[in-house]
């Protein structure tokens, strides 16, 4: 879900651009997932994304 939220704040603009009020409501709601998903990662002791996606780069994936 987070995908959808992140492309209709991104096109606009987090609002400020075509549909203001969905655009304010989907970054609103992406950044409350990402918040409570990075919780949930701390808590249960997982690595964050950062470390997640520099490893993965170094090991030569997520290039296109």
């Amino acid at each position: 879900m987070l995908v959808p939220l992140r492309m209709a704040a991104q096109i606009t603009r987090g609002g400020s651009r075509g549909d203001i009020e969905i655009g304010k409501k989907a970054r609103r709601d992406a950044e409350h997932l990402e918040r409570r998903w990075i919780a949930e990662d701390k808590a249960a002791g997982r690595m964050n994304p950062a470390e997640y996606m520099r490893r993965r780069y170094a090991l030569g994936f997520g290039r296109t």
